[in-house]
């Protein structure tokens, strides 16, 4: 069964780099939603911060965002290059500050999903067995995040 938390201010979780930065290196794939088309690069709209980074990536696919109009979808293979990219424009928020990336996730197949939304709002839809594992390491989201809801 997979259950869903939600930490509203990733900055303010005192575990937030050890949690990201598990999840991360144990992620397989990213998502990150950056507005306007591919040639749309705007350095003001602080939406669109890493977007040319992320474009200059190999082995990407890029669509169409569903969920937000004019926007586009990078999607690819996390390695190397991309994780740098990822922990690199997160950084902010392991000091006290908002994240660079707008919107964007994190995946291990059906095991886990950390999404990033707004900045700041983490949403980690996992199964039971992967909480466990997180505790294991001394991350322990159940006290600290409020949960949402459980999926079968």
């Amino acid at each position: 069964m997979k259950q869903m938390y939600v930490m509203h201010c990733t900055w303010k979780y005192k575990n937030w780099r050890d949690l990201f930065s598990y999840c991360l290196n144990n992620a397989n794939k990213f998502r990150i939603v950056f507005p306007g088309s591919m040639a749309q690069i705007d350095p003001n709209n602080p939406l669109g911060e890493g977007k040319k980074e992320f474009l200059n990536l190999k082995d990407i696919e890029i669509k169409n965002a569903t969920n937000t109009k004019d926007s586009i979808q990078v999607e690819g293979v996390l390695g190397k290059e991309s994780r740098d990219l990822l922990l690199k424009f997160q950084e902010p928020s392991f000091n006290g500050n908002m994240s660079h990336l707008w919107n964007f996730s994190i995946q291990k197949d059906d095991v886990f999903s950390l999404e990033i939304q707004d900045f700041s709002v983490a949403l980690l839809t996992s199964s039971e067995n992967y909480i466990k594992e997180l505790e294991k390491t001394g991350i322990n989201i159940t006290n600290e995040w409020d949960k949402v809801t459980e999926q079968r």
